[in-house]
């Protein structure tokens, strides 16, 4: 499958980016799998995470900060290709 980058901001209540002290990522595949990821801090935040996408259907992520005491949802689609 291809690798594909999700990322996600945190921002406090002045809406200025800010680093959570400890965030968790889980990703679910479109066959209901769930597993969590590593996030990795691309800058202050902002954290990534890579999907392995080797199924089409919906990939969904939830993003948990502690300390800033936030989440957040995201899903993305993934179409099978005609080439090989």
């Amino acid at each position: 499958g291809t690798l594909v980058t999700v990322t996600c901001e945190f921002r406090n209540v002045a809406e200025e980016l800010e680093s959570p002290s400890d965030v968790a990522a889980f990703v679910i595949t479109p066959d209901g799998t769930q597993t969590e990821a590593s996030p990795t801090e691309v800058s202050t935040g902002v954290f990534s995470i890579e999907v392995n996408t080797p199924a089409s259907g919906t990939y969904r992520t939830r993003w948990v900060g502690t300390g800033l005491q936030a989440t957040g949802e995201h899903e993305f689609s993934v179409r099978r290709s005609y080439f090989s």
